[in-house]
């Protein structure tokens, strides 16, 4: 008789993510020494390999954490995270660091919080989301690095969105969130035009912001319901 394996998919994620990680150190593609930043888009490429199968495990186990345990999967990916966010900082690529790190940390984070693992304050976490994305979003027009800027805005702000909205049944204001998006986006376009100089600097930031209001408002628009 067979039986489903789902915890074999970790093992197979686990050694395409390795894989990938080894090999360019081996030939000399990279050098972690000289230019440490060099290596962040391997992390990247690794952590879009794992997850998926990371995923396929958790939806199709019977019990997940029997096979990913959620506090300790989240302190090693938060680990990771921060380790990537400081060689960026550190490589000279900040903005890619962060970026690599929020990816790296993120999925494990949003495991940990929808099995009840975590539960962080949400109006704090949602406020901490909303001000490191727009710092992500400032540094990427200051940078000279807009769309690297505006994704990493994104990926700090929307799972802080999510985790808001899995924790509390309380709704956004949806005319608040209108309002704060226009009048942010008229914020952003000026420091575009303004600072960075640059029609395709205030695009990236004017996106960004406007599909993080849209999010938002879709979210504060739907009736409160239980976390599931």
């Amino acid at each position: 008789m067979s039986r489903r394996v789902p915890e074999a998919a970790i093992v197979v994620g686990v050694l395409f993510a390795t894989t990938w990680l080894v090999f360019p150190v081996l030939v000399g593609e990279v050098d972690l020494v000289a230019d440490p930043a060099s290596f962040l888009g391997y992390v990247g490429v690794a952590a879009v390999l794992f997850y998926p199968f990371a995923a396929y495990t958790v939806t199709r186990a019977d019990d997940p954490d029997d096979t990913i345990l959620p506090r300790p999967a989240l302190a090693a990916a938060a680990a990771a995270g921060t380790l990537c966010a400081l060689v960026g900082l550190v490589g000279g690529a900040p903005l890619l660091g962060l970026f690599v790190g929020l990816g790296v940390a993120m999925p494990a984070a949003a495991y940990a919080v929808a099995f009840d693992a975590v539960s962080p304050p949400p109006l704090p976490t949602l406020v901490a989301g909303t001000t490191l994305g727009l710092a992500s979003l400032a540094g990427g027009l200051a940078l000279g690095q807009p769309w690297l800027g505006g994704l990493t805005a994104l990926f700090a702000f929307l799972p802080a969105l999510g985790t808001y909205d899995h924790l509390t049944r309380d709704r956004l204001p949806t005319r608040g969130v209108l309002g704060a998006t226009v009048l942010a986006t008229l914020v952003v376009a000026g420091l575009g035009l303004g600072v960075a100089a640059s029609e395709t600097a205030t695009l990236a930031a004017v996106l960004t912001v406007g599909f993080a209001g849209i999010v938002t408002a879709r979210v504060a628009a739907v009736p409160p319901r239980e976390a599931f």
